[in-house]
């Protein structure tokens, strides 16, 4: 159905004259039966779903009005611009009938991943039939409740309910009170549902159970609950729900910087740096929110010839130096994968060591765990010298073609990172690298050079022989390198993770004839490699 060209229709049975006022598709997004409410199967006819609105429901038996503020969408593309058109406006009808006493039935729309975290208010309307109360009086039980429940799976969720009352109720949900919800509640039963009080709403409950987290919403309920202070009595009633909506958006504004500086130090060597900052809400033209994260980020590399320093007969001495240090600190509002303040997290881990006796300092230590494990720090330091060469100023073959044709080169690294993964995670690693290479000189014979003028064979008269590889070249590379870890989510460190290799290389290249019949080249390479770690 994505890509409909055209649709047929035709009449059978006689003549017909008829004028197609409007055509359209309909279908719901909203689905009676779900995997979110445990108990109740696809064949269950206790919950229907439908909608309501305007055009065909105003009159009886429904008698549907719109919410009061709401107005009917106006029609944009309206050729008479003297006239105002307004459009359709439908709610959605959620009946229940027979719902037995302590039970409870909801209308489910699946969603993909989505973000509500960024909004500060939740607002819907809901509208009880007849067969509501008007009000509900102090202590009296509810003929029915309506609630939304929102979360990741059953077993993950935030819930709103209230008492369903007659005609239309505006009901608006402080998202901020949900994440207070979660700080405060006993995490004992965290896997259990457990109410609170909505503040200012003596008839409203929050329900919390599991972990939800409105960086993660997947499905969204409405639903009717039957309390069981009215056994024996079944409940037949219907729901509607319109204008689901999220209001005051994070509009705060932020700033980030970045900044770069280098210092050339003659032809000896630069120094440059660059420094980076960016704040939790801060975002780029094409982003709608920050990732609320405040993140910095700064490296410092210095780079150097030694060379520079050495008396003018060492001209062909190679030594490049060069040493890099960066961090990178990421401090989040929120905990990771989670939607609670680090810092109101902190301060209720402050008062609860507090409450249980502890010292101030003891205390202090405990909030201190609390932010530091919701941020992430990463240092690296790396040490080079590559590409060293001796250039010793002797003009002798012993040295010139051996010793000077050695090229080296190390390095080291270490990394220390801490994240809401690992408390401490540290690696380091060293590196050598030892080459030669040498091109051999030219020695062979040509002994058919007296052929020049003998038929046949004075075609081959440069016909070389070569008693010496063209080129030979040898190299050692060694590696060794330690991790040690320690994650949050174990009691003991990680095994060791050792790194103690070697590699050694051989090559060499011979011709063994030239300008020949037949010139045949010998290629050798040869490599093995050994490691001293399991």
């Amino acid at each position: 159905f994505s890509n409909i060209q055209y649709v047929r229709i035709w009449f059978k049975g006689g003549r017909l004259a008829a004028d197609i006022a409007e055509w359209r598709f309909t279908g719901s997004q909203w689905q009676r039966s779900n995997t979110f409410q445990p108990g109740v199967t696809p064949l269950d006819s206790t919950l229907s779903v439908a909608f309501v609105n305007v055009e065909e429901n105003s009159g009886a038996p429904d008698y549907y009005s719109v919410p009061p503020g709401v107005q009917r969408p106006r029609q944009l593309n309206n050729p008479d611009p003297n006239q105002d058109i307004r459009l359709n406006e439908q709610s959605i009808a959620i009946r229940v009938k027979n719902l037995r006493y302590n039970d409870e039935r909801m209308a489910v729309r699946v969603l993909r991943q989505t973000d509500i975290f960024n909004y500060k208010q939740l607002k819907f309307f809901i509208h009880g039939d007849g067969s509501m109360p008007d009000n509900l009086p102090s202590g009296a039980v509810p003929s029915a409740y309506a609630f939304l429940r929102f979360g990741i799976d059953s077993a993950n969720y935030s819930e709103y309910r209230r008492p369903l009352l007659r005609n239309w109720q505006d009901v608006g949900i402080p998202l901020t009170e949900l994440t207070a919800i979660k700080q405060a509640r006993d995490n004992n039963f965290q896997n259990e549902r457990q109410e609170f009080p909505v503040p200012g709403d003596p008839l409203a409950r929050y329900v919390i159970k599991g972990n939800p987290t409105l960086t993660k919403v997947m499905f969204l309920g409405f639903g009717v609950a039957n309390p069981a202070a009215r056994f024996p009595n079944d409940l037949t009633t219907t729901m509607w729900v319109d204008e689901l909506r999220l209001i005051d958006p994070e509009d705060r504004t932020d700033w980030s910087a970045i900044g770069s500086a280098e210092l050339k130090l003659a032809d000896v060597g630069s120094i440059i740096s660059t420094f980076s900052r960016s704040n939790p809400n801060f975002h780029r033209l094409e982003e709608r929110f920050g990732n609320r994260i405040a993140s910095t980020n700064f490296t410092v590399q210095m780079q150097g010839t030694l060379e520079k320093f050495l008396p003018k007969e060492f001209k062909e001495t190679k030594l490049p130096i060069s040493y890099t240090h960066s961090e990178t600190f990421e401090k989040p509002v929120f905990e990771a994968q989670s939607d609670i303040n680090v810092e109101r997290a902190a301060e209720v881990a402050f008062n609860s060591a507090i409450q249980n006796g502890q010292t101030p300092a003891q205390a202090q230590s405990a909030a201190d765990v609390v932010t530091t494990r919701s941020q992430t720090l990463r240092v690296q330091d790396q040490w080079a010298m590559t590409g060293v060469k001796l250039g010793v100023p002797i003009n002798h073959w012993s040295i010139k073609e051996t010793i000077n044709r050695v090229t080296i080169g190390y390095d080291y690294s270490q990394t220390f990172e801490r994240s809401p993964v690992v408390a401490e995670r540290f690696r380091w690693q060293w590196h050598l690298n030892v080459a030669y290479g040498l091109n051999l000189p030219n020695t062979g014979i040509q002994p058919l050079t007296w052929s020049e003028k003998v038929p046949l064979i004075g075609s081959y008269k440069s016909w070389k022989i070569n008693f010496l590889p063209s080129n030979f070249s040898t190299s050692l590379d060694m590696r060794r390198g330690r991790a040690t870890e320690q994650s949050r989510f174990l009691e003991i460190p990680s095994p060791v993770i050792r790194e103690f290799s070697a590699q050694r290389a051989a090559q060499f290249s011979w011709k063994l004839t030239e300008n020949g019949f037949l010139s045949p080249i010998i290629d050798y390479n040869f490599s093995t490699g050994s490691t001293l770690a399991p």
